[in-house]
């Protein structure tokens, strides 16, 4: 076991109790500073969702903040000897923000991370799990100290007897999507990003209707392509927020699913002149002279008050871009035959 080296932290790591055959224990106890990191599971089901909880623990006489990251594969990561199928961080998409910890004297945080964000548990068995945490602390009138610690835990999983023991561990997560508290929903978020199992399906679509959170349930979701999954998220396409409507997008052509052309067409209704650029953008990808009076419409809304032309003058001038071509048969059979042979 390596040995760590710190001039202030004391890191005490074990998962699934404080018993020699499963825990390796790294002390450096200086200015009475102690990091634990725990198991939170007293069960773990192949197909669940597995918690570890950082714990820290402030015995000193002074304040103490961490810069957490959360999400935080970065300072965090985890390696395994074992058969374990190892997740690409590199594939990953990481929305990671800082979460500004300060700690109390006597004071106790803790942060949940997951396991499922690194591996893919598919077997029953005893798994060996090493750690790497970087980090970084401030004490009241002392230097900032920086350290890599690391430590080896061992995980055991079992079959569930039945879908139900995994479903309620789903739910838990689920429900703590509309916590009041923002780093429980967060946590919940990470718990629910990574589970490959369908069963997770029902607990992830709330994540669509939450603000903040359809992207990521839309990016989640887009994993399991089945035809509920695919109705759900191209009803995203009617959001009023360009940047879900973009995802949606997204997502569908990932899933090689066709865009019905009347959803590009109700874009053309929206307030958000971003969404209306791009239903305007994707049908001129593939022109239609029925187009035509949509097109006529919406040029006739924008141009009634000048505070709209200058609003929309990007918008007004791509509708009438699209108009001309649509005005040119040309035009419509060489964007055509352009766009066959591009696909």
């Amino acid at each position: 076991m390596k040995k760590c080296i710190t001039s202030l932290l004391l890191i005490t790591i074990s998962i699934g109790g404080f018993t020699k055959n499963n825990n390796i224990t790294i002390n450096n106890m200086i200015n009475d500073i102690e990091i634990v990191v725990l198991n939170k599971s007293e069960k773990n089901w192949v197909g669940g969702i597995f918690p570890v909880s950082l714990i820290i623990k402030n015995n000193t006489g002074q304040a103490i903040s961490l810069p957490l990251l959360y999400p935080n594969p970065a300072e965090l990561s985890f390696d395994t000897p074992s058969p374990l199928e190892k997740k690409l961080q590199e594939d990953i998409i990481i929305d990671a923000r800082i979460v500004p910890t300060t700690i109390s004297p006597g004071e106790t945080y803790e942060i949940v991370y997951f396991l499922n964000r690194y591996f893919n548990f598919v077997n029953e068995g005893k798994f060996e799990i090493s750690y790497s945490l970087k980090t970084t602390i401030d004490m009241e009138g002392s230097k900032s100290t920086k350290g890599v610690y690391e430590g080896t835990f061992f995980i055991e999983l079992k079959n569930p007897s039945s879908n139900e023991e995994l479903e309620k561990q789903y739910a838990y997560y689920s429900n703590q999507l509309k916590s009041g508290d923002n780093k429980r929903r967060k946590e919940a978020v990470e718990a629910l990003s990574f589970i490959d199992n369908p069963l997770c399906i029902d607990y992830i679509i709330p994540m669509l209707s939450i603000e903040d959170l359809e992207i990521t349930g839309i990016e989640i979701l887009s994993r399991f392509n089945t035809a509920k999954i695919q109705e759900l998220i191209s009803g995203m396409l009617s959001h009023e927020d360009f940047f879900v409507v973009s995802a949606a997008i997204t997502a569908l052509g990932t899933m090689n699913v066709q865009i019905p052309r009347i959803k590009f067409i109700n874009m053309l209704s929206s307030g958000d002149p971003t969404i209306i650029w791009t239903g305007l953008e994707n049908l001129s990808l593939n022109p239609d002279v029925n187009d035509k009076e949509p097109i006529i419409l919406l040029l006739e809304e924008l141009q009634k008050d000048s505070f709209l032309l200058d609003f929309y003058s990007s918008v007004i001038e791509k509708a009438k871009e699209y108009y001309s071509l649509l005005t040119d048969k040309e035009s419509i059979k060489k964007t055509y035959e352009n766009n066959r042979n591009n696909n």
